[in-house]
Formats: structure tokens, sequence, C-alpha cells
């Protein structure tokens, strides 16, 4: 018969016999929790930087570096804060698939 793996007094060890005594499925669990195991696929972890990836941040002081095509979308000291073109969509994505963190590297 096939080898089963039966557990005892938290030791796993192989059965070779092929007769049933009393070795049945009492739903032991040898000491496991379910969170211990890795069962099935976790997320990802993807992280984004927030300047530059997400959002385009000039300081006002920079003229040069300010669109002109666009108004920007917000502000945040002396900075002008532009969204990224489609960028609500691929973060609604991202957040669907995956686990996401932001970082940024600003200070206040």
């Amino acid at each position: 018969m096939a080898d089963e793996k039966i557990c005892k007094n938290k030791q796993q060890y192989d059965s070779d016999d092929g007769d049933d005594d009393g070795n049945e499925d009492t739903g032991s669990d040898c000491g496991l929790s379910l969170e211990k195991l890795n069962i099935g696929s976790r997320k990802k972890l993807v992280i984004f930087s927030l300047n530059g990836f997400i959002v385009h941040r000039v300081s006002i002081h920079n003229q040069t570096k300010i669109p002109s095509n666009r108004t920007p979308d917000g502000t945040y000291g002396s900075y002008l804060v532009f969204k990224r073109p489609f960028c609500e969509e691929f973060m609604q994505f991202c957040f669907e698939r995956f686990e996401v963190g932001i970082w940024s590297s600003a200070q206040e």
C-alpha cells in the first residue's frame, strides 16, 4: 500500500503497513495553524514611488518645468502637483491584483 502520513504526539512518521489498525484521520492538526501554512498564492507586493510615477511635482519657483498645457491637480506647500495620465485607472487595476505600497522621499 502507499505510504500515508500519520500524526501522533506532534511527530510525523510513515506507515508502511496496509492494515487499518486504528490509524484513521482524527482531524489532528499536528500543531500547525492555517496562518502558518502557505496555502495558495498570495498577492504580490508592488511599491510605487509617489513623485515621478504617480504624480509630477514641480516647484512654483521653477517656471520652466511647469507644464503650460494643463492646470495642476493640487498644490502642496510651494509645489504644484499634476496627476499622471490614466493614474486612477492604473491604480485601480493594481489594487485589484496586488498589495500596493506607496513610497516617497519628499520631506516637509
